[in-house]
């Protein structure tokens, strides 16, 4: 599912410059999640 999620804001990217940003900034904040989420598991 990630995969495809992805690939979906990049696709978006390359129809809507103007919101390239923004995509940057929701897959910035998807990667520190799934980050997140993978060292707290890794941790435990």
């Amino acid at each position: 599912m990630e995969g495809k999620k992805i690939f979906d804001y990049e696709e978006a990217g390359k129809k809507d410059k103007k919101n390239e940003g923004n995509i940057q900034d929701a897959l910035a904040k998807v990667l520190q999640v799934l980050i997140g989420v993978i060292m707290a598991l890794l941790h435990m």
